[in-house]
């Protein structure tokens, strides 16, 4: 294994793949909804995160990712706040607020050779991809305050 290879002990890439394949879903319904803004993010995200996670490396890929994913989430942050209802504000705060612990989770247990360092960052992955999902719904069809 060389230097630039991100450590996968069993292949787990794969299940980030398919983690970041389900972030097309409500994409392109945000799309069909005619939803210009949060939708496309989406879509782009995905991609992103596919070509990464597809063959795990340092290197641009890893640094489009990581550079995306961060310059997206003051975007999303945002967006929650434009939300008329408190209560989907303070859901949606607290989605985002765990997949961000589980990220630092990830990232620590990786860094302590835990090979299943990879649930927690699932795990993350499906916590945004709810808070997301959830994000695109209800600027698409705002709930009532």
């Amino acid at each position: 294994m060389s230097d630039d290879e991100i450590v996968m002990y069993n292949g787990e890439n794969k299940y980030f793949v398919g983690s970041s394949l389900m972030f097309m879903i409500p994409g392109f319904y945000g799309l069909y909804h005619k939803e210009y803004y949060l939708a496309p993010s989406l879509i782009i995200g995905s991609l992103i995160s596919i070509n990464y996670w597809r063959n795990p490396k340092y290197g641009i890929r890893r640094n489009m990712d990581y550079i995306y994913v961060n310059s997206i989430i003051p975007y999303y942050m945002f967006n929650i706040f434009l939300i008329p209802s408190i209560t989907s504000q303070v859901l949606l705060s607290s989605l985002y607020g765990m997949g961000a612990m589980l990220f630092k989770k990830a990232y620590n247990e990786y860094h302590k050779k835990n090979r299943f360092w990879y649930m927690y960052h699932l795990g993350m992955h499906s916590v945004f991809y709810t808070g997301h999902s959830l994000l695109l719904y209800w600027s698409i069809f705002p709930p009532i305050s």
